[in-house]
């Protein structure tokens, strides 16, 4: 059975949070899997940037633990830490 991309084109880069990337194998396993930190400088490095062909674009996951703990079928939750 062959797969069809839903969006050919596109290289999509997810995005985590910049903590991730300290910790030394980690690290490792996140770039050979062409993730990027969720930073501003990153982001506009991935959009910005002369790029080799076109479709860069990246993913933004909001939440974390605490939202996908919350999880209810078709409901938005998202829980605010003060």
């Amino acid at each position: 059975e062959e797969v069809i991309p839903t969006l050919p084109g596109l290289n999509i880069r997810l995005l985590t949070l910049e903590s991730n990337f300290k910790i030394p194998v980690w690290r490792d396993i996140l770039l050979s899997l062409n993730v990027a930190s969720a930073d501003k400088c990153s982001i506009n490095d991935i959009l910005d940037s002369p790029r080799l062909h076109s479709g860069d674009s990246v993913m933004l996951v909001f939440g974390g633990v605490a939202d996908s703990l919350q999880e209810c079928p078709r409901e938005s939750v998202f829980v605010t830490q003060y």
